[in-house]
Order: structure tokens, then sequence, then C-alpha cells
């Protein structure tokens, strides 16, 4: 199984349990060059930029009770966010549709989020 191979490999995943599918494998793809201290101070970094599949998902909910649009600020989408939340999420339908793509957005951001923390940390071991 290819989970079981990644986690064998990398040591950085024990201390991210949560990952999973395509961030575990996009994780693992940008961290295979870097050192054990580099992995270790990737992991702290990358769990202060990452956002959670529940909570976008709950977010996402809150659209329905008319609180519409905080999901896509969630994951940086900020003019997005605002016309979602003075239209009512489009009249529900955005809101449905986001309720179908969470994932993929939370995995968008989240991929963006471990390319940043990755940058972070080799400038930082770097100077």
């Amino acid at each position: 199984m290819i989970t079981e191979r990644i986690y064998l490999n990398n040591p950085l995943l024990t201390d991210l349990p949560y990952l999973e599918g395509e961030e575990l494998i996009f994780v693992n793809e940008i961290t295979k060059d870097l050192s054990y201290n580099e992995l270790e101070n990737f992991a702290r970094v990358y769990d202060e930029f990452r956002r959670s599949y529940t909570v976008m998902i709950l977010l996402t909910l809150l659209g329905f009770f008319g609180i519409a649009g905080i999901q896509r600020l969630y994951v940086g989408h900020k003019f997005k966010g605002i016309l979602y939340f003075i239209t009512c999420g489009f009249l529900y339908i955005g809101t449905i549709y986001d309720l179908f793509t969470y994932k993929r957005r939370t995995n968008e951001y989240n991929y963006q989020a471990a390319l940043r923390a990755r940058d972070v940390v080799t400038h930082y071991d770097n100077i």
C-alpha cells in the first residue's frame, strides 16, 4: 500500500498523522530532499499554515444559515468570500457547489501552504 511506504520513508509524517490521500502524497513529494531537522521544522510550520477538511465542511454548512462565504475566506478567496456573503452564496447555488468541492479547495490551499512552509524552512536554515 502506498500510504505505508510513504510513512516508512518519511519520519515527518509521524508528526502529522492526520495527512491522507493527495495531501499525504504532495507533502511527501516536496519534503523528500529535506534533512531530518528541516522535516521537524517543516512539520511545525505546515501545521500552522494548513487548513482542515472538517473545518472547511462546517464553514460551508454555515452558508445555509445565512453566513455564506466564510469557507472561501478560510482558504484565502477574499473576493469570492465577500461576494458569497453579500449574495447568500450566490443564492445557495455556490454553497451547494462548495459542498461537493470542499476537499479540492482545501487541498489547493494546503498545497500552497506546504510550498510556503518548505520555503520558510529552507530559507531559515540557510541564514
